[in-house]
């Protein structure tokens, strides 16, 4: 965490991730978010 400069919680909140759930990090803010794939997407996007 310390290479990313990550907050203390971000680790737990990365391990306990489901599908579509990050970190987002923008000038120093780190907030979790969830994606949802649009079924526009859904057609292109195999996993």
């Amino acid at each position: 965490m310390k290479f990313f400069k990550l907050p203390s919680g971000a680790k737990e909140i990365l391990t306990k991730a489901r599908a579509g759930e990050c970190l987002l990090v923008r000038g120093g803010d780190v907030r979790a978010i969830k994606i949802d794939m649009t079924k526009f997407e859904s057609e292109f996007i195999t996993t």
